[in-house]
């Protein structure tokens, strides 16, 4: 496979799966709001939607107030903001685009068809209908393109990329996410010596959790140590740490089986590294040591990704000046 088939593949997925998670964030945030104590738009419930995208700093120079209105235009249809919704779709599209014949008819159609749902919502409809439709119809045309993804395509070097894709950016995601939560609940929390509410755990997870999934994963009253678990280390929960690392692992090994690596990669490497130091935890720390891990968890994921570019997509050249590789490389980059 030609290392731009490889790329755009691989992005595609990253792309489709970070949309995928700021729809779960906005639409659990929402939800959140409808029964929060305190002003249902103000920062403590949206602040946090912002941190956990990773953009908090651009929103705080463009923005004086983190609000339901401005946090969920900044995540949503922005022009500034290159993780919005809109963007990663759109993205996402003309990635796929490029490599239409790497994948069923299918796909590219589900896909096709998402961007036009999207590009459907105006600011006047988003203002009118609100963010929780949405985030709904924008969930099931990703369910779309994932069921057909996994229904359609043979397990070879396409599917690896896309599946690397989407679970790299899974646990990435769910780590920077238990992250910006347990900053504004859980560390207070622990300052002031009382537990964090119920409520306060079940929005922290919710954003990748079905209730119904809750209730039976965590029945009862959820604690801290039962939301970081679930979130990080439950090995058979498909949005946590741990599930999507093992997958990463496992499309890595099968790649090198088939010879897709030859320049060698450390990436499979990085990612057993990353799995062991989760298993090996008995018990996760609360606190300041709980962020520790986290940064470090979202750190080795930055690591793993820049490997697997050096790795797959960081073609050979025959001009040894580099300027054949690295003008198309670096626009690559800068479009993703």
């Amino acid at each position: 496979m030609l290392a731009r088939v490889a790329e755009s593949l691989y992005w595609t997925s990253r792309n489709l799966e970070r949309a995928d998670n700021v729809g779960r964030m906005l639409e659990m945030s929402h939800a959140f709001s409808l029964d929060a104590a305190g002003d249902p738009a103000g920062p403590a419930v949206w602040m946090p939607v912002v941190i956990a995208s990773g953009d908090a700093k651009l929103f705080e120079e463009n923005h004086l107030r983190a609000s339901e209105r401005s946090v969920v235009w900044f995540l949503t249809f922005s022009e500034i903001n290159d993780n919005s919704l809109r963007a990663c779709i759109d993205r996402a599209r003309r990635n796929a685009r490029g490599v239409r014949d790497a994948l069923p008819p299918d796909v590219w159609e589900e896909i096709s068809a998402l961007a036009r749902g999207v590009a459907q919502w105006t600011p006047r409809r988003l203002a009118r209908d609100g963010v929780f439709p949405l985030c709904r119809s924008v969930r099931r045309g990703l369910h779309l393109v994932e069921g057909s993804i996994d229904a359609e395509m043979m397990r070879g070097a396409a599917w690896h990329f896309l599946r690397i894709g989407r679970f790299l950016e899974r646990a990435s995601t769910a780590a920077r996410m238990l992250e910006a939560r347990w900053r504004i609940a859980g560390t207070h929390a622990v300052e002031r010596h009382h537990e964090v509410p119920p409520d306060e755990w079940r929005a922290l997870v919710g954003a990748a959790v079905t209730p119904s999934l809750l209730m039976s994963a965590a029945p009862g009253a959820l604690t801290a140590q039962a939301a970081v678990r679930l979130l990080v280390q439950d090995e058979r929960f498909p949005r946590s740490v741990r599930y999507s690392l093992d997958r990463v692992e496992d499309s890595l090994l099968e790649l090198e089986a088939m010879g897709a690596c030859g320049r060698g990669t450390r990436a499979r490497d990085l990612v057993a590294e990353a799995r062991h130091r989760i298993y090996m935890l008995d018990l996760l720390p609360l606190g300041p040591e709980l962020t520790d891990l986290l940064d470090e968890i979202q750190e080795r994921c930055n690591v793993i990704g820049t490997d697997i570019s050096a790795s797959f997509f960081d073609y050979p050249h025959t001009d040894p000046t580099g300027n054949d590789r690295q003008r198309p490389q670096a626009a690559r980059q800068a479009q993703n």
